[in-house]
């Protein structure tokens, strides 16, 4: 029961992971390689920090007392909107 299930070992694929446990010994340094680890390393991580820093810079924070506050007037719960909008001037209607 069982017999003749051996495995086929494809040729490619056991240089291809020979090559990969050791790549260590095998990696040289060339322009590309430099250039490939100073772009993705180096200039894509400083470039994404300064668009969050500029995004951040330009957009005020709005106070956290028009994000939710509410007031109660004349026993009804009414709230001001304060996403970033400019407040208008709050009126309370009875």
């Amino acid at each position: 029961m069982g017999g003749g299930m051996e495995v086929h070992k494809n040729r490619w694929i056991e240089e291809w992971n020979a090559g990969r446990e050791n790549l260590e010994f095998n990696f040289r340094w060339t322009r590309r390689s430099l250039a490939v680890v100073g772009l993705f390393g180096l200039a894509v991580p400083i470039l994404v920090y300064k668009g969050i820093v500029r995004e951040f810079v330009r957009t005020p924070p709005f106070p956290s007392h028009e994000f939710s506050s509410c007031v109660l007037l004349g026993g009804s719960l009414r709230f001001r909107s304060g996403w970033g909008r400019r407040q208008r001037p709050f009126v309370a209607v009875e």
